[in-house]
């Protein structure tokens, strides 16, 4: 039985995907990288595809990460949530505890609740500032909220954020509103898959008296 939900936030629970690619473009220039010209394509690349094919070395990320969050700071109060998720959350956690574990900074993740008057609904924000190794501040919570592997599962819209989890050993959610396709989530293998953000309740066991509705069909459990 879950004790902690575990929620990445940009293009899980916020709407950012548009607009923190506008602000990729924006740096490409400066840093000699490749612009993303199709959101499309750019959705079903893994990771490290999508840093090859636009030309990005794996040694230029954290100044881009450094630049990409300056820019992403003033525009966060602008950032809407995904439609329901503000809802979702709330039933959660009246179940279990939520938190959300984000590359973002905390400052910028914040704002955005704040802004969407969501700011009570989580019971912490751990900031991981790197683009990989989401892993490690996985098992600090872990550590910090004494829980075991078992206790937690991890909700995200990223191929990273699945295998950060496979690392950690806990379950992952994969959600499919985000950056990557559900054929790309899909082969790393995650134990859930929502395809809008109401499948979470019934996926969670918290909506057993809904799930004949028609919009609670697109959950799956994978294994």
């Amino acid at each position: 039985m879950y004790e902690l939900i575990l929620f990445d936030f940009d293009g899980t629970i916020a709407d950012s995907l548009h607009q923190g690619l506008a602000h990729y473009n924006s740096l490409a220039g400066q840093f000699g990288f490749l612009p993303v010209t199709d959101i499309d394509a750019a959705r079903q690349m893994k990771t490290k595809a999508f840093f090859k094919a636009h030309k990005i070395p794996l040694r230029r990320l954290p100044g881009l990460y450094r630049e990409f969050m300056r820019l992403q700071h003033a525009y966060m109060p602008n950032v809407r949530l995904f439609e329901e998720i503000k809802d979702v959350v709330e039933t959660l956690a009246q179940h279990f505890r939520v938190g959300i574990l984000s590359s973002n900074t905390e400052d910028n993740i914040h704002a955005c609740l704040r802004a969407n008057g969501a700011e009570g609904l989580f019971d912490f924000v751990f900031s991981h500032t790197s683009i990989f190794g989401k892993h490690k501040s996985m098992r600090k919570i872990l550590k910090n909220e004494k829980l075991v592997r078992e206790q937690v599962v991890y909700v995200g819209d990223e191929l990273r954020d699945l295998k950060a989890a496979t690392k950690c050993r806990i379950d992952a959610c994969a959600v499919t509103w985000g950056m990557h396709t559900e054929k790309v989530l899909t082969g790393e293998q995650p134990r859930y898959i929502a395809r809008q953000p109401v499948d979470l309740l019934r996926i969670f066991g918290v909506a057993e008296f809904r799930l004949e509705n028609p919009q609670f069909a697109s959950a799956v459990v994978t294994s």
